[in-house]
């Protein structure tokens, strides 16, 4: 059978039989990719960051209705996000919001690092202690890498320095993106922290050794 795909905001998603695992796959495609546009719109006209929109969207997925959110969250009508969560089992149902939430949270996170990253580095313009907070912060980072520290702990020790523990706003942002890294694997974490983290860590010390 030819498939006939009536896209946007119709009352028919789909003419013709989908299967689960298409079901899935478009369920997650229109609440993340809706999201993301969304987001990277409030960030041009309303300077929301991107790490904002993450944290609100995550927290609607937890405590609102589904499917009832996931239209709110997408282009598509309650009915036929309805249908299609109805061709879904239950472990289905688990595994494609456990995907929308982890692929929301790392594209927030990911955003956010860089910030962090640079918080921390410009302390080595404070002479000595600055430096040594830096180093800190980095073997913590390595001791996650190796597996001998837990991603709280690292995120406990940037939380000690400044501007985390000068403002309460500034914190409250790091305790925001902390939720975010829980819907990532330590895997996943790793290379964002590796890549985003680390790494500007890495190129600040040579220099103020």
């Amino acid at each position: 059978m030819d498939r006939v795909w009536v896209r946007g905001m119709s009352s028919s998603l789909f003419e013709y039989d989908m299967s689960p695992e298409e079901a899935m796959s478009i369920l997650k495609m229109a609440v993340v990719d809706n999201w993301k546009e969304k987001a990277n719109d409030l960030s041009w006209k309303e300077n929301i960051w991107l790490w904002e929109s993450a944290y609100e969207t995550l927290d609607r997925l937890e405590y609102s209705q589904l499917p009832d959110v996931l239209a709110e969250l997408s282009r598509y009508s309650l009915d036929d996000i309805k249908r299609m969560w109805s061709m879904i089992s239950e472990r289905q149902r688990e595994k494609v919001i456990r995907d929308i939430k982890r692929e929301i949270a790392e594209m927030g996170f990911m955003e956010f690092l860089p910030f962090m990253a640079g918080a921390v580095t410009i302390l080595v313009n404070r002479g000595k202690e600055g430096v040594e907070a830096v180093k800190r912060v980095l073997q913590k980072a390595y001791d996650f890498m190796d597996g001998k520290t837990s991603f709280d702990d690292l995120m406990n020790t940037v939380g000690q320095l400044p501007p985390f523990n000068e403002s309460q706003k500034v914190y409250e942002l790091l305790m925001k993106n902390v939720a975010l890294g829980k819907y990532l694997t330590r895997t996943e974490l790793k290379k964002l922290l590796a890549k985003h983290f680390i790494a500007e860590l890495e190129n600040a010390l040579p220099y103020h050794e």
